[in-house]
């Protein structure tokens, strides 16, 4: 019986039938899979069905009334899921039967974590993918001292490189510790992100071999998203709602630790602008004066020139001439001590 359930939520996903194609050759037999399209608005659905219908373990659930976006879609999903683990993947996405094999040897492992997760790379498709980069599973986030891992997890929600918190989206969770995705913002974005805080407010993550393919491209739903961090309603509602399973208190001092923590590396930034502004005015400073002395070396030249067509005054010349080459060396000099 397995123990694994794959959902994985269609939508216009007539791009992507041959990569879920692929990926239904590969799991089958190995999770059970849900492949579901609740708005029918073109054929990948049938596509699919046509050639896996009869596959064992897969079920398909066409167009239905859910909850709107991708976030009621997904959440829907889940609560469908009676399996001991559960993961989403994307229509666009790849994975391997390694990745439900590890993450169901290293959750029976580990009890005490409430998600699998291994290292994301991105695939390249040419035409298709505009870069990505790969990630690799956040240390601290396997952390089992709760208050060190939640206040980290915050910390990174607030003012770091939240795509750590967004690979989670990815990873295969305990059922029984899982929470629906958070559908309070307008269009969901960094729903993924706010998940991750609260998922780890209920666990640590684990790490595991297995590999997952991400597609970056301009269809990705998080390509349209923003910083919400620049919205008032992230730090007065948003994290502080991905922080609800806390009581009030010790969610009060995860937060004032958050903020905290960000002015803290804010102010450093900007010690560090103003050392490169002060580096950069005296180089300026420097090269105004390179510039004055060859100018005057020129006007020099210049003059000497226009005083006399006569041979005659090729000695004073000639001196202007080694004045010139002598700054030329000093500006190639100091050119190969900088590293120009």
């Amino acid at each position: 019986m397995n123990r694994t359930r794959i959902a994985i939520p269609l939508h216009r996903s007539g791009r992507w039938v041959e990569n879920v194609a692929a990926n239904l050759h590969r799991l089958a037999g190995h999770a059970a899979i849900t492949v579901s399209d609740a708005t029918g608005e073109d054929d990948a659905f049938e596509l699919l069905r046509a050639e896996f219908g009869s596959a064992d373990g897969v079920e398909w659930l066409g167009p239905r009334p859910i909850a709107p976006g991708w976030v009621g879609h997904c959440n829907e999903l889940l609560a469908r899921s009676t399996e001991p683990y559960f993961a989403w993947l994307p229509h666009d996405d790849e994975i391997g039967s390694d990745w439900v094999d590890d993450a169901e040897n290293v959750l029976d492992s580990t009890p005490w974590a409430v998600l699998a997760l291994g290292t994301l790379v991105p695939v390249d498709e040419p035409g298709v993918t505009n870069g990505g980069h790969r990630i690799e599973p956040f240390a601290p986030f396997s952390d089992r001292d709760d208050r060190a891992r939640v206040r980290r997890a915050a910390e990174i929600c607030a003012f770091g490189d939240h795509s750590l918190l967004g690979a989670a989206f990815r990873g295969v969770m305990r059922r029984d510790r899982a929470v629906p995705l958070p559908a309070s913002h307008e269009g969901d974005e960094w729903a993924d992100v706010l998940w991750a805080v609260r998922m780890l407010v209920r666990g640590p993550f684990a790490a595991m071999p297995a590999v997952y393919g991400k597609r970056w491209h301009p269809q990705n739903t998080h390509s349209s998203w923003g910083d919400v961090r620049r919205l008032e309603e992230f730090r007065t509602r948003l994290l502080p709602s991905a922080l609800l399973d806390l009581d009030a208190a010790e969610r009060e001092v995860v937060l004032t630790s958050a903020w905290t923590a960000e002015v803290a590396a804010r102010s450093a930034e900007a010690s560090t602008l103003r050392a490169e502004v002060a580096a950069r005015s005296a180089e300026a400073s420097a090269l105004r004066e390179e510039a004055a002395a060859y100018a005057r070396v020129a006007a020099e030249l210049h003059e000497a020139f226009e005083s006399s067509r006569s041979w005659r005054v090729t000695g004073p010349l000639r001196k202007l001439s080694t004045r010139w080459k002598s700054l030329t060396r000093r500006r190639e000099r100091r050119g190969q001590d900088e590293g120009w």
